[in-house]
């Protein structure tokens, strides 16, 4: 189904390491810097969506099947679970914004501040509108009305 592609695509993000923000090692260095208490409370806190985001594919996954052939109820529903979870996507993208701007404004190194501070924009957007995309995936699943009789 297509619902679940913005999902899917969300849920790879998650499981990404926070936005990459540790290089590479080098042969030098042996072994990692110990993680921020920062870091662990946004990967914490992408865990916790990770598993909302997954509640809320099996609701959506649920109600289309409950649905049936009954588009108008399909739609009402998804409708429904989409508001639902929103404010949740929104304070996600919110506290993710904030995890970047701290991160950038210890950063030294002006190009690299300067990209982080440049994704924030397209990186709270990309969760804000996620159920917006799952919206438009379901609405582009439907079958076409067929045409009124004349």
């Amino acid at each position: 189904m297509r619902i679940l592609a913005p999902l899917a695509l969300a849920a790879a993000f998650m499981a990404a390491p926070a936005l990459a923000q540790t290089p590479p090692p080098s042969p030098v260095q042996a072994a990692p810097a110990p993680q921020s208490p920062e870091e662990a409370a946004i990967e914490a806190e992408a865990e916790a969506f990770q598993g909302r985001m997954e509640a809320m594919q099996a609701e959506l996954v649920a109600a289309v099947e409950a649905a049936g052939d009954d588009q108008a109820k399909a739609n009402a529903d998804v409708d429904a679970i989409l508001v639902r979870y929103q404010p949740e996507f929104d304070a996600f993208a919110t506290k993710l914004e904030a995890f970047v701007q701290g991160e950038a404004d210890k950063e030294t190194d002006p190009a690299r501040k300067a990209e982080m501070l440049a994704a924030l924009p397209e990186l709270g957007n990309a969760i804000r509108t996620i159920p917006a995309q799952i919206r438009a995936g379901f609405l582009s699943e439907q079958p076409a009305a067929a045409p009124a009789a004349e």
